[in-house]
Order: structure tokens, then C-alpha cells, then sequence
């Protein structure tokens, strides 16, 4: 899947500091492949998806992410840089920050629903970080009729699909859907307009 293009929306009410700030770099407290790889993380904070930060594509499987977060996580968990804590608190807080982040998005990226969720909120609002309670109302109605894990599971990668206009991909989700609830009458309502769609637009 291509990327989708950076927004510059960061978190709600979590402010990042200036670039302006002393970088890690300059001050030379750590490494300086370290410090610049840690400096630029924290520039992009405010724009980058968690893709973008974990090093790592749309496609990547689980494994992939792991081994990306992992590297990432020797070089940059806090732990190792403690002696910073006292000596150097604003460069400390930038390591840590990047961290948090870093942490946030394998921790989603690695749950199966909350990368969906993300993806859909990636793609179509163009949010950076996991905001699960940000769907929209149409989102939250689907997922709401449905009446099992299964089905719920399908309804959400069927959204996911639609969000990267895959729309034979969320057919084929939602026929799953349909298949897991079949007296789901509401289900059956939007697999059926989806197909409308898909037919329309095959033409």
C-alpha cells in the first residue's frame, strides 16, 4: 500500500518541543549516529505516522515491526541513557519522549484492531497517532450493528479497505461479515450497497 502523505497533526493537547531546541547532536552526550537518528525522530514527532518512526511499510508483517522496534529500542530507551537524567534534563527528555512514541506505535501497530483503526484514521482523516475514539459516525454505526468478534472483525477491515479505496477488498470483508452474522439484516444492507458500488465502478 503507498503511504499516505504527512499531515503535520500531532497528538491533541501534547505539545513538542522547537527544533530549536539543542539538539542531542550538538551537545555530544551520546553517540553522534545516535544522536542525529534521535534528533531527527523528535523533529518528525509532529507529522510522522507511526510508520514512518518505526521505520517500517503499510505492509510490513508483525515480525518485521518487531525487529525495527527493537533496534530502535537498544539504541533509544531511556534506561540507557539514565546518567542524563541529572546532567543533561532536556536532552534525557527528548530521548524519552522519542521513546514514548516509538513504544506507542509498535504497541498499536502490533495489536491486529488497533492497526486497522489506525490505518482507517490514517488514511482518511489523516491522523498520526492512534485515536480510536475519533471514528467518525458512519465507522462507529457499522461496527456498532454488529453482534460478534467475528463479525466486528470483518466490518473493521472491510472500513480499512474502503479508507485505501480498496473497495473489492471491502466487498470481500464484508461478505465475510455477512457470512459470520447472516440474520444480520443491517450487515446485509451495506454489503449489499458496497456491491452496488463495486459494480458501478467496474463498469
Amino acid at each position: 500500500m503507498e503511504r499516505p502523505s504527512d499531515t503535520g497533526q500531532g497528538a491533541a493537547g501534547e505539545a513538542v518541543e522547537s527544533s530549536t531546541a539543542t539538539s542531542l547532536n550538538a551537545l555530544g552526550v551520546v553517540p553522534d549516529d545516535v544522536a542525529r537518528r534521535i534528533d531527527a525522530l523528535y523533529d518528525a514527532l509532529g507529522q510522522a505516522d507511526y510508520y514512518a518512526l518505526l521505520g517500517v511499510s503499510l505492509d510490513d508483517d508483525r515480525r518485521t515491526i518487531q525487529d525495527a522496534y527493537h533496534h530502535l529500542a537498544l539504541e533509544m530507551h531511556p534506561d540507557r541513557h539514565d546518567r542524563l537524567k541529572r546532567s543533561h534534563p532536556e536532552a534525557y527528555g527528548r530521548i524519552n519522549q522519542v521513546f514514548k512514541r516509538l513504544a506507542e506505535g509498535y504497541h498499536v501497530l502490533m495489536d491486529t484492531d488497533a492497526r486497522r483503526l489506525y490505518n482507517l484514521g490514517l488514511q482518511t482523516r489523516g491522523e498520526t497517532r492512534h485515536t480510536p475514539s475519533n471514528l467518525s459516525p458512519r465507522e462507529h454505526k457499522e461496527l456498532g450493528v454488529c453482534d460478534t468478534e467475528e463479525g466486528r472483525a470483518a466490518v473493521m477491515e472491510s472500513l480499512e479497505a474502503r479508507g485505501f479505496g480498496d473497495w473489492k477488498g471491502a466487498l470481500e470483508s464484508m461478505s465475510r461479515a455477512v457470512a459470520a452474522e447472516p440474520n444480520n439484516r443491517a450487515l446485509a444492507l451495506i454489503a449489499d450497497s458496497i456491491s452496488k458500488f463495486v459494480t458501478i465502478i467496474n463498469r
